[in-house]
């Protein structure tokens, strides 16, 4: 078609001859165009019929528009344009070539073979998405794609499952199935026995509690030996002269070093044996001694 017949595409005005309208010059970028188209330069005659498009509309153009992306294999686009060719109401007194581009927009658009995957995924509720478009929770309808190749990929949290088809204009539907991996069992941690604790605390009381016991002895034994030198000159209710009151505070404070040491030594060897015996192990075992004026304290946490 040469630049006359393209002037039939626009409407005509009075206004359109002039070098500088719209109209003119959209007609020179079509012209182009269809040069471009019919030496296969299907992305340069697109881009030159969009231009035409952008200055002044023509259903001829927006057809052309759509033949270039059939062409380029992009039939999801294709289709979108035929479908604007097809919905847009006409004019009175529009050319025929719009009417008649209308009508090949329409048997144009049902020639369009355009590949279908049917994609089954299990578990059902698992997300779909084909080349990282959202497709939703999909199970068995048909999905429409462009021919080539695809990444289809199944999702339910962690779990993920992909597989990549390739496909034809005019292919049968592909079924494509995704079965997810098993979710993980849940685990219940299995108790170990504890390890044994060091034998040193329970040697270490045991050790200090026997030198308790053998203080409190020699300090019995002094009392012993002081209250009989004291029997006679202070009598049996410790009435002591003055020139005996030193021995006297002697002989207490070695009665209550005895009692002290004693207790405390048995307390201590007592713990000392229990420990070696059970040997608690691990941060959890806390064993703590005091002496108080009042007694001795054992504290522990096992």
């Amino acid at each position: 078609m040469g630049l006359m017949g393209w002037l039939w595409l626009v409407p005509l005005s009075a206004q359109a001859q002039a070098e500088d309208d719209p109209i003119a010059r959209s007609v020179a970028v079509a012209t182009e165009g269809l040069e471009r188209f019919n030496r296969d330069d299907f992305q340069g005659a697109y881009d030159k019929f969009y231009l035409a498009e952008q200055l002044a509309h023509s259903p001829v153009f927006q057809l052309y528009l759509a033949r270039c992306k059939a062409r380029l294999g992009e039939l999801l686009a294709a289709r979108a344009q035929y479908d604007q060719v097809i919905a847009e109401p006409l004019p009175d007194g529009a050319p025929s070539t719009w009417s008649q581009a209308q009508q090949d927009a329409k048997e144009e658009r049902d020639a369009l073979a355009i590949p279908k995957l049917r994609v089954t995924v299990r578990p059902t509720e698992a997300a779909v998405t084909i080349d990282g478009t959202p497709r939703g929770a999909t199970d068995g309808p048909l999905v429409d794609v462009d021919p080539g190749e695809h990444r289809v990929e199944a999702i339910l949290g962690d779990r993920r499952a992909h597989q990549v088809v390739v496909v034809a204009a005019g292919d049968p539907p592909t079924a494509v199935e995704l079965v997810l991996p098993e979710a993980p069992a849940a685990t219940t941690p299995v108790p170990t026995e504890g390890t044994p604790g060091p034998l040193w605390p329970g040697i270490v009381l045991t050790s200090v509690g026997a030198v308790g016991l053998g203080v409190g002895a020699v300090f019995g034994g002094l009392a012993l030996s002081l209250d009989a030198d004291l029997e006679e000159p202070c009598g049996p209710e410790r009435q002591c002269p003055n020139e005996r009151a030193d021995d006297l505070d002697r002989l207490r404070a070695y009665e209550t070093g005895s009692t002290v040491s004693i207790v405390a030594g048995g307390l201590l060897a007592t713990t000392g044996i229990v420990l070696l015996a059970w040997r608690p192990g691990g941060d959890e075992a806390r064993v703590t001694t005091a002496v108080g004026l009042d007694g001795i304290y054992l504290k522990g946490r096992f």
